[in-house]
């Protein structure tokens, strides 16, 4: 004779199939394999970010854009490829095969088509880990980075206006409020580029 009532008895029943519904769905989730990653996950962390990758920021009107990723160096045309392979033939008479820069931003429209390319915004690069230009960057830029304050930033672009232009990230230690230990820090955030000036 059993001990439970019917009631605690259809419960541990029940509570049993639950436990072996759970494990069968695991057993099934380990045999089939790892889970796909999404297309569009995080941007690949500094670290991982090879010379060769360009990061490409989109605003086109009806598709709302996005970043874009690519290996290799990258065209107006590669780009509207990925994004808008049925548009392509609107931008014919447009410099589709102009070269790309880690960083850009094209602005696309439609109706008329046009192509306007242009630097991300300093507050997307920061959020996608990529550094800033310090020769390039103005205090409302630096102050997104972590550890930079009004101060130091204005400092900063104070120096490059009164000295030239930075030829070296180690030219940060003649800015005042910046040693040794806090140039390491900053190295993550910011990159001498003197080919993206425009």
């Amino acid at each position: 004779m059993s001990t439970f009532s019917p009631l605690a008895e259809r419960q541990l029943r029940g509570s049993l199939v639950m436990l072996l519904a759970v494990v069968a769905v695991i057993l099934v989730k380990i045999a089939a394999g790892p889970l796909p990653v999404p297309f569009f996950s995080a941007s690949p962390a500094l670290s991982e970010q090879t010379v060769s990758t360009s990061t490409i920021q989109v605003d086109m009107a009806g598709t709302g854009g996005g970043i874009y990723f690519f290996e290799g160096g990258v065209t107006v045309r590669d780009v509207l490829a990925a994004v808008a392979p049925r548009q392509m033939k609107l931008f014919q008479t447009h410099a589709v095969g102009e070269r790309l820069s880690h960083g850009d931003r094209l602005v696309v429209t439609l109706n008329p088509p046009s192509i306007r390319r242009e630097r991300m915004e300093s507050r997307v690069m920061v959020a996608l880990g990529m550094p800033l230009d310090i020769n390039g960057v103005g205090v409302e830029d630096l102050v997104m980075i972590p550890g930079v304050g009004p101060v130091t930033a204005t400092a900063i672009v104070r120096h490059r206006e009164e000295r030239g232009r930075f030829k070296a990230m180690d030219d940060l230690i003649a800015v005042r409020g910046i040693g040794e230990k806090r140039l390491q820090g900053l190295k993550r955030y910011l990159t001498l580029d003197t080919g993206q000036a425009r």
